[in-house]
C-alpha cells in the first residue's frame, strides 16, 4: 500500500473517530436567565394540558450572590408553574418542606395542574438518548405525574409518590430510552412535571441526568452501530417509501423522504473502506505511524479553532 493511500486510510479513521464521540447535554451546566438559554438547547415553559402548545415562560428571576448564581427560577406568569435550578453546592431549603439539591434542577406544577416543562431542542439532526430520574423533593409528600415526550407525544409517563426526608430524596421514576431515537434538527425532548392526586402545592419534583448525541454514524440504516452493506439493503428497501418505519431508518439526514442524499450519506461513510478493500484491513506498520500523525493533525487543528474563537 504506498504511504499516500495509507495516510488517507488513517486519517479516515481519526475522522470516524472524532465524528464518534458524543456530546451530552447537561440542562443545569445549561441554564441561563434568557428564555431559551443562550448556554445550550433549552427553553423553559408550560402545557396547560398535555397535547397543547408549549407556552414559553415568561419571567425569570435570578438570585445571585458574588456574582455567582444561587438560584434561577422561571416561572409562567398565567399558570405559576416554575422551573428552579440551584446553581450552589449547597441544599437550599424553602418554607413549604420543598428542598433543591446541589446543582440540581427542580420542577413544579401550576396551580390548575398545569405543567412545568424543560424542553431540549434537537441542535442538528441526530440520533438522541435520554436518561431522567424524577425525585420527590417535598418533606410534605410529593405526587407529581412525570412525563417524557418526543416531539409532542408521550413516550413515558408516572407518578412520583414519595417524600424526602433530610436530605434524601424521594424515589421516583426512571426514564431511560431503550434505543436511539432520530431527530431532526428542531425536533424536540420535553421533561415534564404535572400535579398528581393531592394538589399541586407539595408536588417540587427533582429532575436529574442527561439528553445526549447517539452520535450513530451516518450511513447507519439498520441501527446496529456499523455502516455495512445490510444499511444499503435497508435503504433500498425504503427507496421513495410512502411512509418512513420509526428510526433507525434509512432517512439519513431526517428530511422526510429517502433519497439519493442519504445513499451519498451511507457511501461516504462506508465508501473509504470499501475502496481500499482488504488491504486496508490490516494496515503494514508504517500506516500506525501515519494513523497517529492523522489524529495529531487533527488536534492541532482543533486547538488552532479553538484558539481564534477565544
Amino acid at each position: 500500500m504506498s504511504r499516500i493511500t495509507c495516510f488517507v486510510v488513517a486519517l479516515a479513521v481519526a475522522l470516524a473517530s472524532r465524528n464518534a464521540q458524543a456530546i451530552v447535554y447537561d440542562w443545569v451546566a445549561g441554564v441561563g436567565d434568557s428564555n431559551p438559554s443562550q448556554n445550550g438547547p433549552w427553553s423553559y415553559g408550560t402545557f396547560f394540558a398535555l397535547g397543547q402548545p408549549f407556552e414559553a415562560a415568561e419571567t425569570s428571576t435570578v438570585t445571585t450572590y458574588d456574582g455567582q448564581y444561587v438560584q434561577v427560577q422561571w416561572i409562567n406568569d398565567l399558570s405559576a408553574a416554575n422551573l428552579e435550578f440551584n446553581m450552589t453546592n449547597n441544599w437550599v431549603y424553602d418554607p413549604y418542606g420543598g428542598a433543591r439539591a446541589p446543582r440540581s434542577a427542580t420542577l413544579h406544577p401550576g396551580s390548575s395542574a398545569e405543567y412545568a416543562v424543560l424542553r431540549f431542542t434537537a441542535p442538528t439532526a441526530d440520533f438522541y438518548t435520554f436518561d431522567v430520574n424524577f425525585t420527590g423533593n417535598s418533606s410534605a409528600g410529593t405526587t407529581s405525574d412525570a412525563v417524557i415526550l418526543v416531539n409532542g407525544v408521550t413516550q413515558f409517563s408516572g407518578l412520583v409518590y414519595s417524600t424526602r426526608v433530610g436530605e434524601t430524596l424521594g424515589v421516583g421514576q426512571h426514564f431511560v430510552t431503550p434505543a436511539p431515537i432520530q431527530l431532526a434538527a428542531g425536533g424536540t425532548i420535553d421533561i415534564a412535571v404535572g400535579a398528581g392526586n393531592n394538589g399541586y402545592a407539595s408536588d417540587l419534583t427533582g429532575i436529574a441526568g442527561f439528553i445526549a448525541s447517539a452520535s450513530q454514524p451516518k450511513g447507519d440504516y439498520d441501527g446496529d452501530g456499523d455502516v455495512d452493506k445490510d444499511d444499503l439493503t435497508v435503504w433500498k428497501s425504503q427507496f421513495h417509501a410512502a411512509s418512513i418505519p420509526p428510526a433507525p431508518n434509512a432517512d439519513g439526514n431526517s428530511d422526510g423522504v429517502v433519497d439519493g442524499k442519504d445513499f451519498l450519506l451511507w457511501q461516504r461513510t462506508f465508501g473509504p473502506a470499501a475502496s481500499f478493500g482488504a488491504a486496508a484491513a490490516v494496515p503494514e506498520p508504517g500506516c500506525a505511524v501515519l494513523a497517529v500523525m492523522a489524529c495529531a493533525s487533527l488536534v492541532a487543528v482543533r486547538t488552532r479553532r479553538r484558539g481564534l474563537v477565544g
